[in-house]
């Protein structure tokens, strides 16, 4: 990420990591886009490897059937809430960029920062 994003995607996920809580951050500057996914507090069973996201709860991790059906629910909960999230966001924002290109003929290319 370059023209602070990259700098601001790495505040704004340590200040998920302190708080512990989960999150997905769209963050845009003049000519690029990126965006922060932290989905991994400690009370969630979501885990990184590499760019994946996998969900680990066995009996293993989690010897007790209720606290693994707990935080499988607190995951579910958490994955779900995103999804209502993005959703809501979705519709706002393509309902937006339909009228704008219906009056100036929009063309994009995608401008994720790697």
């Amino acid at each position: 990420m370059k023209s602070g994003l990259q700098e601001a995607a790495q505040e704004i996920t340590a200040i998920l990591r302190k708080h512990d809580i989960a999150g997905v951050v769209i963050l845009g500057n003049k000519t690029h886009s990126d965006f922060v996914l932290e989905l991994t507090p400690t009370w969630s069973c979501a885990k990184m490897e590499g760019e994946f996201l996998r969900i680990k709860c066995n009996s293993a991790l989690y010897p007790d059937a209720a606290e693994r059906k707990a935080v499988l629910e607190r995951t579910a909960g958490m994955l779900m809430g995103v999804l209502d999230c993005k959703r809501s966001i979705d519709a706002g924002i393509l309902s937006i960029v339909k009228v704008l290109d219906s009056k100036l003929g929009i063309t994009h290319t995608a401008t994720r920062e790697q």
